[in-house]
């Protein structure tokens, strides 16, 4: 599965209701819209997304996860957490592990305190990297 794919069915299942409008996605990801647009097209033909019409303002259109996609989430999630352990956290020393982790730490709670919004929280995301396993945002 692409990365941008990936990222897309994980902000969508971090999101409330696993909905997200398209322009949401395209600020959270910093892509144009035209790229989300496409990534989001190829995913509903996989049946991982489906499109519907915002009836708010009949302007826009919200992006929802189904099933299908969970499950290839779900699927590809492993391979991503062992990917980041093989390429960014075995390679350092324990020394420059907890470097990092303060260095995380002390941006997650700059970003916090700004108001920024995270697409999921630090221990879910630090048990989805440790374990391999999805992060399940229903709690």
């Amino acid at each position: 599965m692409p990365r941008a794919y990936f990222e897309i069915l994980w902000l969508l299942h971090d999101a409330p209701d696993w909905t997200l409008r398209m322009s949401d996605l395209a600020a959270a990801t910093g892509t144009q819209p035209s790229r989300i647009t496409h990534a989001v097209s190829r995913l509903e033909q996989a049946g991982q997304v489906r499109r519907e019409l915002c009836t708010d303002d009949r302007r826009g259109w919200f992006t929802i996860l189904t099933n299908e996609g969970l499950a290839a989430l779900e699927a590809a999630a492993p391979h991503y957490a062992k990917s980041v352990r093989e390429h960014l956290v075995e390679p350092l020393s324990s020394q420059q592990r907890e470097q990092l982790s303060r260095i995380g730490e002390s941006l997650l709670a700059h970003l916090e305190s700004s108001g920024a919004a995270l697409p999921s929280s630090p221990a879910a995301s630090k048990q989805a990297v440790s374990t391999g396993a999805p992060v399940n945002q229903t709690a």
